[in-house]
């Protein structure tokens, strides 16, 4: 089976480009009688592969490719936005089951490719020791920050007897400074630039890792015909929620307080694996439970263990074209 990914890009600093592309092919070379190939525009091997991939920069092409197409099987899109339904696609390839359950709305065939960076697979994982400071953290694009501003509020209220640091590691350190500029918090926040070389290194300085993914919807049940309690949750969630920025604080040792997004609880089923907030006093109870070395120590443990039982174990690129042969 021949297997062309169509992709523009090529820088190896964007996620999407690095996992689902260059780690993709990478692990699907290794399948016998694969044969995988990448390319930046139509051409006549491009246009008589078994299975042709597109990349989110060149949906574009995909008018001409259709046009011209000669022995092509399959047509799919890695990543496509989940609001249109592209014509002549036979599967597309998300980040997440959440992705999955929306993207089955316009296509029949999805398969979910796990925002997992392989690079971070056997890191050594933190040891957390006793210190008179304890840095917090989280990662990811800037616009993550409009919602953490009220979770950042709360952490001024944190008696935790320790000088505290927040780390946020970003693609933009001016926005996001600008972002956070009208707070007044009593403690230190550093905003470092996401590198590649240095991620690794960056994120192992944080001892508790944050990760929100909701947005607060207050009031969103509000009629009583419903029946609805004051105590109801209301939630609100991006279609393309993954737990892509959660897995490297799995893969390298630091335990993290998730809110309650959908996509948490297919690893995070117990308090064992990793902790969860949606209030001032959750958090502060999480906060107060990781303050201590030994908990985080083993919370993060049980997460990396848990995160290898549920996806490393798995031969994603056999699964893959397991896929693609049932819908040829």
């Amino acid at each position: 089976m021949n297997i062309t990914f169509l992709t523009k890009e090529n820088d190896a600093s964007l996620a999407s480009y690095r996992i689902f592309v260059l780690q993709f092919i990478n692990q699907l070379q290794l399948e016998e009688s694969v044969h995988v190939f990448q390319d930046d525009k139509l051409n006549e091997a491009t246009l008589s592969s078994d299975v042709v991939i597109f990349s989110k920069n060149s949906f574009e092409l995909l008018d001409a490719f259709n046009d011209s197409k000669k022995n092509v099987k399959l047509v799919g899109l890695i990543n496509p936005p989940l609001d249109k339904k592209y014509n002549h696609v036979n599967f597309v390839i998300v980040g997440s089951v959440l992705e999955k359950i929306y993207a089955q709305k316009y296509y029949e065939n999805v398969f979910v490719y796990e925002l997992i960076e392989d690079k971070y697979n056997n890191c050594e994982l933190k040891v957390h020791k006793n210190s008179d400071e304890i840095v917090l953290g989280t990662h990811g694009n800037h616009v993550h920050l409009h919602k953490f501003k009220n979770t950042l509020k709360i952490i001024n209220e944190w008696k935790v007897g320790k000088k505290i640091k927040f780390v946020n590691i970003t693609d933009d350190v001016k926005k996001s400074e600008q972002i956070l500029k009208s707070l007044k918090l009593n403690y230190e926040i550093e905003h470092k630039k996401w590198e590649y070389k240095k991620f690794e290194k960056d994120l192992k300085q944080i001892d508790i890792g944050l990760i929100n993914f909701m947005f607060s919807q207050k009031n969103f049940f509000n009629a009583p015909r419903f029946g609805k309690y004051k105590s109801d949750f209301n939630f609100r969630f991006k279609s393309k929620t993954n737990l892509g920025r959660a897995f490297v604080f799995y893969q390298l040792g630091i335990p993290l307080i998730h809110d309650l997004n959908p996509e948490s609880f297919f690893i995070n089923y117990s308090e064992e694996v990793s902790l969860f907030y949606h209030s001032k006093k959750t958090l502060l109870n999480s906060l107060e439970k990781l303050s201590e070395p030994e908990n985080r120590n083993n919370l993060s443990k049980n997460a990396n263990r848990k995160f290898k039982e549920l996806y490393l174990s798995k031969n994603i690129a056999g699964e893959f074209i397991f896929f693609l042969k049932n819908i040829i």
